[in-house]
């Protein structure tokens, strides 16, 4: 293999880890922001009844320190959201090794990086109205993990 060619690889393969592999491990941003922006709130409780409370609150005040509302059913299922995620990302390994197979590191590589664009623009568009499509905006994110270890 070339030179040139080497080189090309080496910080393609470095400028891919840098874009597109953070995801998973800026879960606790994206779950703030998820439940600041007010995604699956409809399932809280609307009069602050919730039974967990934090340190220095009342019992009837659901809000933490940052002024945000908190609840408990809005956080299991975001945290479900994740672990489907997490799963997905694990458990396309077998499809992902028929593919890269079949045609190629290069040609999958592109198939994936559209994943995670699209799913990263369509997580991008959920709001309060549309929680449900979480589930499905977040598993092409999640989709990728094998081919970008497997390089």
């Amino acid at each position: 293999m070339r030179q040139i060619t080497r080189q090309f690889i080496l910080w393609y393969g470095l400028f891919e880890t840098f874009v597109f592999t953070g995801n998973i491990f800026g879960w606790t941003a994206l779950h703030y922001m998820l439940r600041q922006e007010g995604i699956y709130e409809h399932v809280c409780d609307t009069q602050g009844n919730d039974t967990h409370t934090y340190a220095n609150e009342t019992e009837s005040s659901a809000v933490n320190l940052r002024g945000y509302r908190t609840c408990e059913a809005q956080d299991s299922i975001l945290n479900l959201a994740y672990t489907i995620g997490s799963f997905c990302m694990g458990s396309t390994s077998f499809v992902w090794g028929f593919l890269l197979d079949k045609w190629g590191l290069r040609n999958v590589r592109l198939i994936i990086n559209g994943l995670i664009t699209s799913g990263c623009i369509l997580l991008s568009l959920t709001i309060r109205e549309t929680s449900f499509l979480l589930f499905s905006f977040i598993n092409p994110v999640m989709y990728r993990w094998s081919p970008f270890t497997s390089g």
